[in-house]
C-alpha cells in the first residue's frame, strides 16, 4: 500500500470529524491503531475530542428543544432560541474544523536534510531592507547578521 502524504491525512482526520462522528471513529481509529506518526496521532484524537464535544452539544440542545416542545408546546421563543442555538454550534463546528485543517495542511515540514541545523524546526522567515529592496532572510541567516552588528 502507498503510503499517504503527513498532510492529507492530518486534513483527512479533521474532514471526518466535521462530517459524522461514526466517520470520526472509523478514520481517526485507523490512525490511531495503524499510523506510527505522532503528528497523525495527536491530530487524529484532536478531532475525536472534537467531534464528541460537537455532537454533545447538539445532544444537549436537542434534549432542551425536546422538553421545551414536549412541556410548552411546538411554538414559543424557547424553540427560537433552541433553533438559535443549533445554528451557532454548526457554525462554530464549521469555523473550528475549517481552520483546523488549513493549520494542518500548511504545516511546515522539514527538509529531506534533516532539521534547521538544531535550532526551531519551523523557519520563521523576516524582510529586511538591503540594496534598495525587500529580501526574504530566514533567522538561521540572520544570526551571523546580528553578530556581525554587534562586533562594529
Amino acid at each position: 500500500m502507498k503510503k499517504l502524504s503527513t498532510r492529507f491525512v492530518r486534513v483527512m482526520m479533521y474532514v471526518f470529524g466535521f462530517v459524522n462522528i461514526i466517520a470520526a471513529v472509523i478514520g481517526c481509529g485507523y490512525v490511531l491503531l495503524k499510523d506510527e506518526d505522532e503528528g497523525n496521532r495527536t491530530a487524529a484524537k484532536r478531532a475525536l475530542i472534537l467531534s464528541a464535544v460537537f455532537v454533545g452539544l447538539d445532544a444537549v440542545v436537542d434534549l432542551y428543544r425536546a422538553i421545551v416542545i414536549s412541556l410548552i408546546g411546538a411554538g414559543g421563543a424557547a424553540v427560537t432560541v433552541a433553533t438559535v442555538l443549533s445554528a451557532l454550534i454548526l457554525i462554530a463546528r464549521i469555523a473550528v474544523f475549517v481552520v483546523l485543517a488549513i493549520l494542518a495542511y500548511t504545516e511546515y515540514k522539514p527538509a529531506a536534510g534533516g532539521d534547521a541545523g538544531g535550532r526551531d524546526r519551523r523557519r520563521a522567515f523576516v524582510c529586511r531592507r538591503g540594496r534598495n529592496r525587500l529580501r526574504r532572510t530566514s533567522i538561521n541567516e540572520m544570526m551571523p547578521l546580528q553578530r556581525r552588528a554587534r562586533k562594529s
